[in-house]
């Protein structure tokens, strides 16, 4: 998002849908500043979705990521070991 407020805001709103399908709060780690909060003029946040099971953790990423606001990229990274990705 070009602001702070919209980026958390759009997460805000994908740990609410989280929770509507079914989410438990253990399985949700955020939203939370990213490590690099401002990169090439978009400010970012990043929200986990921590779950075992493949199939669930699909059916909940879904559900969060329908319709995100008006000016604001959900990124999902499967594996986040590694900020140097989101850098590139």
């Amino acid at each position: 998002a070009k602001r702070p407020e919209a980026a958390w805001h759009a997460l805000e709103r994908a740990a609410a849908r989280l929770v509507t399908a079914g989410a438990e709060p253990s399985e949700i780690l955020g939203p939370a500043p990213a490590p690099v909060a401002r990169l090439r003029g978009r400010s970012l946040a990043h929200l986990l979705v921590k779950t075992r099971d493949v199939a669930r953790r699909s059916m909940l990423l879904e559900a969060a990521l329908v319709d995100p606001p008006r000016g604001v990229t959900l990124r999902v990274d499967l594996d986040p070991r590694d900020i140097g990705e989101v850098l590139e």
